[in-house]
């Protein structure tokens, strides 16, 4: 059956928080001649960052059964140091670090005695994180063997444990046998058993005799329940082998005893003391559920990836490796927030809040139960500007070559936000004569509310500044506000620290408005180019521009036939003497005399517009009769497009008898 690892081994299960550092051990010894022995000691330490460091030395004892007297203390140095590689053709746990120490002290001389001796020495502490021991990170551990009496025909070598097993966990809801089976090298028989695992006699790293005192299990733990299932922890006193099926997650500690029997009499034993971490284990890979595989974020606006690996039975435990391209990804990470020993992150993938029971991190490793969110949050600068980064989630329960994995990429494009430009601003406009034109433009930035937007008119030939329209100022919440009303079809336009200093400026939206009054200074086929160019302050976001032309001139005019009879009588009808027709008031000009039939002058004048009632110059009334015209001047215009737009003032040269009559 194919396993995968989901809860990690040792101290990177995270359970408690103790000083750890022994994980196990044992002695073994050979003899080398007549009362000359090797002796070498193993130990194993979790090598986690922070925990004691294996020692130098160890301090062995040699004692005599029976008496408990010591007969040799000896401090044994360190021989080799190496990381344990651990793994089988379905597991290799990731973030474990075992260390192996093995001390060798050479030619041992130990003196005759029939009863034998036992060896012994002891570290302190053991690893924190173990379940099945009360306090085991303030217990110890002795390392125990016994030897026959050096005398014993033929000598006697212990058989050796070795390293420490290579498949080092066990699997929750399943039957695993472990292969504790050893040789004897002088072919003894050897016999097996599950022992108590042996506390320390002080704190130091020592040697004491004994006798020594077993570790406390807790409850509901014991020699009989070391790791609870059904059938428990048992071992095969023939072949070594070792058979636990656990129900429960945990790193739970145990001691096999192999015992020596020459001639059906036992003559020595060796001990390993060990500890196995229970894991949950599944067959069927995890899920990665994130909300887009490519996103579009812009320059200093925030974006969070949310990512979630999840178990498809609920239960089991997930892992997930990260790594991006993303610059200080680490620095990216938003850890959850904690309520009563579980986690949880607001408003997770769009949804309401999301629950979740634990989360452990192992050097960049992270892992949960049945389901680990996670989430980062980046905020381009203006170096990300038109970068492209990828974050790459790898979730995993492990199985015999990674067949249980799960990768999933997100692309990230870092934008500079375009700003939206509306306007009506028209392509082409035409502008009469005593009309006006007005228009208004904004631009507007929806992805960054606190990016300054800018408004920038283009060319020379316009005059921004006498026909630009000032909004209206207030202050709001201690804030410098300016608003124009009925704005682009708008309500209302509301604008904060509105500045116009040449650019046109305010914070998130900013509008203008501009009114061209057509009078006579700006006549004869006037033609303007006024153009604006908005953008951000975000590095030097892209610009929107718009261009456009207004041409201004006059209405074309024309002049009536002058009439050759009027009746200033008050009537109301004909009352004066005048020209006829559309003006140009901005060019027309004229003058104009009238004398009676004696050649008199009685009136004048440079008025284009003028109006004769009928009077003479003195304010008296003219009497009926027959008056002399002279008319001289222009009146109306016609105006020419084309390649080079022409006016073609009309002419109006009279001479000619006016009848009044009263």
């Amino acid at each position: 059956m194919k396993k995968v690892l989901l809860v990690l081994i040792f101290s990177h299960i995270i359970l408690a928080t103790y000083a750890t550092h022994v994980v196990g051990g044992d002695i073994s010894v050979t003899q080398k001649g007549p009362n000359l022995f090797d002796i070498k000691v193993r130990v194993f330490r979790d090598c986690k960052p922070g925990n004691a460091a294996m020692p130098l030395t160890v301090n062995l004892g040699i004692y005599q059964k029976g008496t408990n007297a010591q007969v040799s203390n000896i401090n044994i140095a360190r021989n080799t140091l190496k990381l344990i590689t651990l793994g089988d053709s379905c597991f290799t746990p990731e973030n474990l670090c075992v260390e192996e120490g093995v001390f060798i002290q050479t030619n041992v001389n130990i003196p005759n005695f029939a009863n034998g001796y036992y060896l012994q020495t002891e570290l302190y502490a053991r690893n924190g994180i173990i379940t099945n021991i009360v306090n085991p990170g303030g217990t110890g551990m002795s390392f125990y063997a016994e030897i026959p009496d050096p005398l014993l025909i033929s000598g006697n070598s212990t058989p050796d444990f070795g390293e420490y097993p290579f498949d080092g966990y066990l699997c929750i809801g399943f039957e695993k046998q472990l292969n504790f089976s050893l040789v004897d090298p002088n072919g003894d028989s050897l016999v097996y058993s599950l022992v108590d695992p042996l506390n320390s006699v002080g704190t130091g790293n020592l040697t004491n005799p004994g006798p020594y005192q077993s570790v406390v299990w807790q409850n509901p733990y014991s020699l009989s329940n070391i790791c609870g299932g059904t059938p428990p922890m048992s071992i095969n006193p023939t072949s070594g082998i070792v058979t636990a099926k656990p129900t429960n997650v945990g790193v739970y500690v145990f001691a096999v005893r192999v015992e020596e029997y020459r001639s059906g009499v036992k003559i020595g034993e060796i001990r390993r003391d060990v500890q196995y971490a229970a894991l949950n284990c599944a067959e069927i890979p995890p899920v990665i559920k994130n909300q887009n595989s490519e996103v579009n974020v812009y320059i200093n606006h925030t974006i969070c990836f949310d990512i979630m690996t999840e178990d498809v039975g609920g239960n089991d435990s997930v892992f997930m490796l990260i790594s991006s391209t993303l610059p200080n990804f680490s620095s990216l990470y938003v850890p959850p927030y904690s309520s009563g020993g579980n986690y949880y992150y607001l408003d997770f993938q769009g949804s309401d809040t999301l629950w979740f029971s634990d989360l452990n991190n192992m050097n960049g490793t992270y892992q949960g139960i049945g389901k680990l969110p996670m989430r980062y949050c980046f905020t381009p600068t203006c170096k990300d500007r038109d970068a492209t980064y990828t974050i790459n989630y790898f979730s995993y329960i492990h199985g015999c070559t990674y067949s249980d994995t799960v990768e999933s990429i997100i692309k990230i494009n870092v934008l500079v936000s375009t700003p939206i430009f509306y306007h009506n601003l028209p392509d082409d406009a035409s502008l009469k004569r005593d009309s006006t034109l007005c228009f208004d433009l904004m631009t507007s930035d929806p992805i960054n509310p606190n990016d300054k937007m800018f408004i920038v008119p283009l060319g020379e030939d316009f005059d921004y500044a006498a026909t630009f329209i000032p909004p209206k100022d207030t202050t709001k919440n201690g804030q410098n506000w300016s608003f124009y009303t009925h704005f682009l079809g708008l309500d209302t336009i509301w604008m904060q620290n509105f500045n116009n200093s040449g650019s046109i400026t305010a914070y998130s939206n900013v509008g203008a408005r501009y009114c061209l009054y057509a009078d006579c200074e700006s006549m004869f086929l006037e033609k303007y180019n006024p153009g604006f160019k908005v953008y951000t302050n975000a590095c030097g976001s892209d610009t929107v521009e718009k261009h456009f032309q207004i041409d201004v001139h006059g209405n074309d005019g024309y002049a009536n036939e002058v009439p050759n009879v009027f009746t200033p009588n008050g009537d109301g009808v004909n009352d004066f003497f005048m020209l006829s027709g559309t003006p140009d008031i901005c060019y027309d000009t004229m003058k104009v005399k009238i004398f009676n039939r004696w050649g008199q002058l009685v009136y004048e004048s440079d008025e284009p517009y003028f109006q004769w009632d009928g009077k003479n110059l003195k304010g008296k009334d003219c009497t009926a009769g027959t008056y002399f015209i002279l008319v001289e001047g222009h009146y109306g215009s016609k105006y020419h497009g084309g390649g080079q737009a022409t006016r073609e003032a009309i002419p109006v040269v009279k001479q000619y008898y006016l009848q009044l009559l009263r």
